[in-house]
């Protein structure tokens, strides 16, 4: 602890009050014994080379935060996001604003440094006294996102001056209109709450729990929220492809996306080549950039399409490589992992899952790739269909008429998309329901009653993803009951 640090450095200082601040012991030490002493006794004090991660750095790393500001010395965030799948960019020199993060987990800014860069520490009452001079942008750095987003403070006292200073020019400068800071406690004193709110900070003051320690019940508050972040941000998240909107909308486990982690060079390929595969089968292909979420939940939004995925599709160049491979068990033990890597990358060492060979070039013969995939594609999901059926039986039992709805209509879109395979006819028919369904009632394939009921089906279905209107039950049973009639006489003859 930081006051615990300060009693050790001051019983090395001769004459040093071990009552003293810990700003004055550290000051005092430095005075006394020099800059590569102090930077070494601390470094040995707080364990900084040796120290494991803990349940609550672990489940730090766990939340989906974009940016982490720390003023501590050590590396414990940094292995406890290498542990967890999710490398983070550290930030400890002004330099290093300007570079974009390449990391699957968050930049972290060190505000004060670390031990590594015993020049950038930040210590003694000089390093404070002159923080905003000697590190400015770094200083604008925090200040902007200080304004830009809302702060919530984990095991930070806020006394810290430099931080005390750049809040109260933000406070000066924007008044009423400053973000509210928050800061998580538990079992904080009366006085210790009064302080953070005389510095304009909202406390969550958690209640004691019997038996547990103060890091076991921060780590537990840590994870509830990092699961209810990942279970609410797409709720929020909004699509200009239609079928990913439906699929949003569902149930975790009734969704059929097929989530691509693959890097941004290579979508469009996918795009062009892939995803009708994809999409043959019943499965909703979606990159990241296709869903859009409220800024600073990126990192959240991914782990959010990865936890509901029911197939992801990742390369080994993909931030998302690492963290996918800790999905694995998915959605309801539904969940399957496709990796694929380029024909010119080494193979990945370790791994024994299943693994495809793709065209290095975007320019190369893309069939013997398609053919492999549709090949595994179709084996992940050879029972789709029958899956689809139960999920919207069982969803108009759960009363989640919309959910079930929008299933049963997929559903139907895939069995008729599969009864009027392109690669079957000389005539490549349009791939919307619409016109399946309009070809379906001249062939004989549904009667007239069914395709109106089914073209019925698809407006509501419409309606239900694009509008909060409410729909109607015994209807959507109605459409239901219909649709999956229609698709077990048409599977018959698949």
């Amino acid at each position: 602890m930081w006051h615990e640090l300060g009693e050790a450095l001051a019983r090395d200082v001769p004459g040093l009050d071990s009552g003293n601040n810990t700003l004055d012991s550290i000051s005092a030490y430095e005075q006394s014994f020099g800059r590569v002493a102090l930077v070494d006794k601390i470094a040995r004090l707080i364990r900084a080379h040796d120290a494991v991660t803990g349940e609550t750095h672990k489940a730090i790393a766990d939340l989906g935060f974009e940016t982490v500001i720390t003023t501590n010395f050590d590396f414990l965030l940094e292995r406890a996001y290498q542990e967890g799948g999710r490398p983070c960019h550290p930030v400890v020199d002004e330099l290093q604003l300007s570079g974009p993060n390449r990391y699957a987990g968050p930049r972290l800014i060190k505000m004060h440094g670390d031990v590594h860069h015993p020049n950038r520490l930040v210590l003694t009452e000089d390093d404070y006294d002159n923080f905003l001079i000697r590190y400015p942008l770094l200083a604008t750095s925090v200040t902007a996102l200080l304004v830009d987003r809302t702060a919530i403070l984990i095991g930070y006292s806020l006394d810290d001056p430099d931080t005390r200073q750049l809040l109260a020019v933000i406070r000066s400068r924007l008044g009423p209109l400053t973000r509210p800071l928050w800061s998580i406690q538990i079992g904080a004193p009366s006085h210790v709450v009064s302080r953070y709110e005389r510095r304009g900070v909202k406390v969550v003051n958690l209640p004691t729990k019997r038996g547990l320690s103060y890091g076991e019940q921060l780590a537990a508050f840590l994870r509830e929220l990092g699961e209810y972040w990942r279970d609410h941000v797409l709720e929020t998240g909004k699509s200009s492809y239609d079928r990913t909107s439906a699929d949003l909308l569902l149930p975790a486990p009734s969704s059929r996306m097929c989530f691509f982690a693959v890097p941004a060079a290579v979508v469009a390929w996918y795009r062009e080549y892939i995803f009708p595969v994809v999409e043959a089968e019943g499965l909703v292909p979606v990159v990241s950039k296709d869903v859009s979420t409220p800024p600073g939940t990126h990192l959240a939004k991914n782990d959010a399409l990865l936890s509901r995925a029911r197939l992801v599709v990742v390369e080994p160049d993909s931030p998302e490589f690492h963290t996918s491979l800790l999905y694995d068990s998915g959605a309801a033990g539904t969940r399957s992992t496709l990796v694929v890597t380029p024909s010119n990358r080494p193979m990945i060492a370790g791994f024994d899952g299943r693994v495809l060979i793709r065209p290095a070039r975007p320019d190369a013969d893309p069939e013997q790739f398609i053919a492999n995939f549709t090949e595994v594609i179709r084996q992940i999901t050879r029972n789709s269909a029958r899956s689809t059926e139960s999920d919207a039986i069982r969803l108009m039992r759960l009363k989640e008429p919309r959910a079930a709805l929008i299933t049963a209509i997929a559903l139907l879109e895939t069995t008729l998309s599969k009864t009027y395979d392109t690669n079957k006819r000389e005539e490549k028919l349009p791939g919307n329901l619409r016109s399946l369904l309009r070809q379906a009632s001249v062939d004989g394939k549904i009667t007239p009653d069914e395709t109106a009921t089914l073209s019925a089906a698809q407006q509501a279905r419409n309606e239900a993803v694009h509008t909060n209107q409410e729909v109607n039950a015994s209807r959507v049973k109605e459409y239901v009951d219909t649709i999956i009639r229609v698709v077990n006489r048409l599977e018959l003859n698949l």
